[in-house]
């Protein structure tokens, strides 16, 4: 293994680094792995409640390594076809799933150039704070293939089916601004301050029990996938479930006694 990703526990929050800051935390394949392992290790963790990923230095992350994009060129047709059908298949796609079904509220907190898959890990987050340094891109249509992380489905659920259209057929470079614009971020901060800002995002989280969080992200989660009355049932079933723990009653003791 690279060493290139680490995990981090501290109480009921865990931080995940991309953390090759030489190479502005270009993900090659030995990174993926480790990456797909620290979700997987994550999706079973009932300790922790929020996952914050950041990059380490300048730049969140530009994407697939270039070597690994070079060894691709050196195939025939047939050969390229094969590497990107199994890179998809068996790294990429298992790891946005993966991320995208964890029942922790995941939040990005990135600056600099987040490219290609970088970005992608950006879509997948519940939530993100940028660096005013912050730039998003999709570059895929003019390096000669279609989007390959996710984005064909995260996209035009975040921004809506034009929105999407521009961003990834034009490949433009999105900067942080345009991004809380156009609901790819909720909080942009100057770059000194995202350290901070993210800080004080996950003790508003944290505020909240356990099962208030889960259960908040997992009914917003498929609200795409289910008709109106499933969504409702939902509801019931997950603030039932809620009523029956010890958080919910400290939760309203501890409003009641405030107010009083």
């Amino acid at each position: 293994m690279s060493g290139h990703v680490t995990a981090t526990y501290d109480g009921r929050c865990a931080r995940v680094l991309l953390d090759r800051p030489a190479t502005k935390n270009a993900l090659s394949g030995a990174m993926l792995d480790e990456l797909i392992g620290v979700v997987t290790d994550l999706s079973a963790d009932d300790t922790s409640d929020v996952v914050v990923i950041s990059g380490a230095g300048s730049d969140f992350c530009t994407g697939s390594d270039v070597g690994d994009i070079a060894a691709v060129l050196a195939e025939d047709a047939a050969g390229r076809k094969t590497i990107f059908e199994r890179g998809m298949t068996t790294r990429i796609h298992p790891l946005m799933r993966a991320i995208m079904d964890l029942r922790q509220v995941v939040v990005a907190s990135a600056r600099g150039h987040a490219v290609g898959l970088g970005a992608a890990l950006i879509l997948a987050a519940d939530l993100t704070i940028l660096s005013d340094t912050a730039r998003l891109s999709l570059p895929q249509v003019a390096l000669g293939h279609t989007v390959d992380h996710g984005e064909s489905y995260l996209l035009p659920r975040k921004v809506g089916p034009a929105r999407a259209m521009q961003m990834v057929l034009l490949g433009q470079t999105v900067p942080a601004a345009d991004a809380a614009r156009y609901g790819l971020a909720n909080f942009v901060v100057d770059d000194d301050a995202l350290e901070q800002r993210t800080a004080e995002i996950l003790s508003a989280l944290l505020s909240g029990s356990s099962t208030s969080l889960r259960g908040t992200k997992r009914i917003l989660a498929g609200s795409f996938d289910r008709d109106r009355d499933a969504q409702l049932a939902a509801e019931v079933a997950a603030v039932s479930e809620c009523a029956i723990s010890e958080d919910f009653v400290a939760a309203i003791d501890t409003k009641i006694g405030r107010r009083r």
